[in-house]
């Protein structure tokens, strides 16, 4: 599984896995988060894990420097911080559990290898 920020191109998938989950909200899409970033003045980022060209999951995190460290926090005015991943309904409950747990392992690794502290 490779795990990437998005490019802006890339914003759409996000949008369209966004709208498939029944975890995420209007709070996790690419409209909201640009609107924040660009009054709060912020960098709002979203880390997406990839199988081939397939986007799996991912997270939005607000990237900054504190202290001269990188840190990722949760986006301002989110409600909640949704690692949204994409499960074939139609799995195994196992399955589906599995593939929770597979992306949001590769998240956790990549956020501590990108960033000095994460709060998420």
């Amino acid at each position: 599984m490779d795990v990437r920020f998005l490019n802006e191109d890339e914003y759409a998938a996000w949008d369209a896995l966004v709208e498939e989950s029944p975890y995420a909200s209007v709070f996790d899409e690419c409209r909201w988060f640009k609107a924040v970033a660009a009054v709060l003045e912020c960098e709002i980022v979203v880390a997406g894990a990839f199988a081939k060209d397939e986007l799996l999951g991912g997270v939005m995190v607000d990237r900054r420097q504190r202290h001269g460290m990188p840190t990722a926090t949760l986006p301002p005015l989110g409600h909640t911080n949704t690692c949204v991943v994409k499960v074939n309904p139609d799995a195994s409950s196992v399955k589906r559990q599995q593939r929770v747990l597979d992306v949001t392992r590769a998240m956790a690794e990549f956020l501590r290898d990108e960033f000095s502290y994460v709060v998420v």
